[in-house]
């Protein structure tokens, strides 16, 4: 069994404090330590720390209470980081930049066809993050990486997408080891419909310990887990993939070659 050090339980509570704030900011540090479930204490030193750096700010005072002192108000700091985003389908590449409160700060749509390749993708994604970086002047060291939504199926763990079947052109690609080259950046790729299932419980606030959520794209029909505020993979990655399950023996072939699958009967 290995065994956490300090650094990393330090490096934890950092996180789970800083994405705290991010989903439910502006926060007292009170309500903060009943959401972390950290002491007073660490809550306090974390955040003074934060707050030294630049990457929280204070944002007014709590509204008045019978019971001592306004609270001081915390948030994250819009402009400390900046994530990109990218959405590929069949028929569109959408590029987006966001800042460390998880708002869109630009996006760009291109329209594509299900015949594009590989390394035409990856041109048009390095083409569209450079101009969104350059036209925001997003210093570099402030990107924290970019996360791709792709069509599966596809290995979560290593970015490779396998064999979608509307895309031809596809089969057995390095995405992730492909963007990371080109663009020198953190890249997690991750199937659509995890991605979006997971975009539902940050943006819509959605407590729920599980959820499942399922997608009919114009394509498809796709389904996502969350257990807990993170995606629920499986084995092989697509254990929420209900798209491929057998609804009727002998039916409607499906581009994934077999027949009766949900997505070829819906």
């Amino acid at each position: 069994m290995q065994k956490i050090n300090g650094q990393d339980m330090k490096r934890h509570n950092v996180h789970l404090v800083i994405n705290t704030i991010i989903k439910y900011g502006p926060i007292s540090r009170t309500e903060l330590r009943d959401r972390v479930g950290l002491t007073a204490a660490t809550v306090i030193n974390i955040t003074n720390d934060l707050l030294e750096r630049n990457i929280l700010l204070q944002e007014g005072l709590a509204a008045a209470s019978s019971k001592g002192r306004k609270a001081l108000m915390l948030n994250v700091n819009p402009t400390a980081f900046y994530t990109l985003g990218v959405s590929l389908t069949t028929r569109r590449l959408r590029v987006g930049l966001a800042n460390f409160q998880g708002q869109i700060v630009d996006h760009v749509d291109v329209t594509i066809r299900n015949t594009i390749t590989p390394e035409e993708a990856v041109d048009l994604i390095q083409q569209n993050v450079q101009m969104l970086v350059e036209k925001h002047q997003v210093p570099t060291e402030k990107l924290v990486g970019v996360g791709v939504a792709a069509p599966g199926p596809l290995d979560t763990h290593t970015g490779l997408i396998t064999v979608p079947p509307d895309l031809p052109n596809w089969r057995n690609v390095p995405l992730q080891k492909l963007l990371e080259e080109r663009l020198q950046l953190p890249v997690r790729v991750d199937n659509e419909t995890n991605a979006a299932a997971l975009a539902e419980c940050f943006a819509g606030g959605d407590e729920k310990e599980f959820v499942f959520f399922i997608s009919m794209f114009r394509l498809g029909v796709g389904g996502g887990l969350v257990l807990n505020g993170e995606p629920l993979l499986g084995f092989h990655g697509s254990a929420g993939e209900v798209g491929h399950l057998l609804v009727q023996p002998g039916g409607r072939k499906c581009g994934c070659g077999s027949r009766g699958c949900l997505e070829a009967m819906i």
